[in-house]
């Protein structure tokens, strides 16, 4: 049967709810079974499940405790988030069908994981006694796959091991290759379940091949870089991700708040005058701005980059941008 091109994806939470067959007041604490029902049942080409944690704005009246909440949803081929069960935690009482930027979503809670400072060299599991049986074929494989010398210690090669499994699969350079090898010389179970489906058993996350219909969404609107800039700022060094912590923050640097965001207002606001031109003050205030996204500490990176990769930017579009844009305060703060 032919497929059909031009349906539209039902945003309306009610037409959407009629389409799986599963009424919205079963969607509040079934967010896996929601997802996974949209994605056989009203499938966008390239969209896949997507299991992790939520750490955005809970309502005090859903059934949801606040905090890192459990959470699944779906994430389009573009990096954009399709959450049909947002609504259960942040309004429970007016559903809606959540399609934008990924801000409060972790993916298999690499981001998280990534909070954690890297252990000292030595202080992880110790897989020196596995790496040393492997045969000198299989040792030569991993230690090229994972960028380290032939001869390289039995050390380094097992924390560079474990470094590269906690990573996400899109901060590799070559994960097929990283966890085919590590697959055939049995360190397979070293690798998260998520990332593993995600890069080597896509299907099991994806839309079904052959279905007889297909959905489209809205496409996106992919911001100039200053608009992007100006969208990460507002999101990552913002009072509503850091609360008193910025104004201590810019304090250190002497930087007044409201100083911050009137220097981040004319930066977005004020479009027809060349960033080399502001008062040099904002050109300050701005480059310790940027350069506060880019060292806010562990985790944070990978967070920014999907964020961005939300918006059009993969991370060397990022880096790009980054340098685009502070090269007129004579700054050099890229993101690679």
């Amino acid at each position: 049967m032919p497929l059909e091109t031009s349906c539209e994806f039902p945003l309306c939470p009610e037409e959407l709810a009629h389409r799986i067959d599963i009424a919205l007041p079963d969607w509040p604490l079934n967010c896996h079974a929601i997802a996974c029902a949209i994605r056989d049942l009203v499938p966008v080409a390239g969209m896949r499940i997507a299991r992790g944690h939520y750490d955005g704005p809970v309502s005090t009246t859903s059934r949801y405790r606040g905090g890192f909440e459990q959470h699944s949803w779906l994430e389009l081929a573009d990096g954009r988030i399709l959450d049909p069960t947002r609504w259960a935690l942040e309004s429970p009482e007016n559903p809606f069908i959540y399609l934008g930027v990924c801000d409060h979503y972790d993916d298999g809670g690499r981001a998280a994981a990534a909070m954690r400072p890297p252990l000292f060299p030595g202080a992880g599991p110790d897989l020196g006694d596995r790496i040393l049986r492997l045969s000198p074929q299989d040792r030569h494989r991993l230690t090229q796959v994972l960028g380290l010398r032939e001869n390289a210690p039995q050390s380094s090669v097992s924390d560079t091991l474990l470094r590269a499994c906690r990573l996400d699969p899109s901060q590799l350079r070559a994960p097929g290759n990283l966890y085919g090898i590590l697959r055939d010389t049995g360190f397979k179970a070293m690798i998260p379940l998520d990332s593993w489906q995600r890069v080597m058993a896509p299907d099991t996350l994806l839309c079904r091949q052959g279905a007889n219909r297909s959905f489209t969404l809205p496409d996106r609107q992919i911001p100039q870089a200053r608009e992007l800039v100006c969208r990460l700022l507002t999101h990552f060094v913002s009072t509503e991700l850091r609360g008193e912590r910025l104004a201590a923050d810019l304090d250190e640097h002497g930087i007044d708040p409201e100083d911050y965001h009137d220097a981040l207002n004319a930066m977005r606001d004020d479009t027809d005058l060349p960033l080399k031109w502001f008062e040099l003050e904002k050109q300050f205030i701005l480059g310790i701005a940027i350069g506060d996204l880019l060292g806010r500490g562990f985790g944070n990176g990978l967070r920014v980059e999907r964020y961005a990769r939300s918006l059009g930017y993969d991370r060397d579009a990022l880096h790009l941008a980054l340098l685009e844009v502070v090269e007129p305060f004579g700054l050099d703060c890229g993101w690679s």
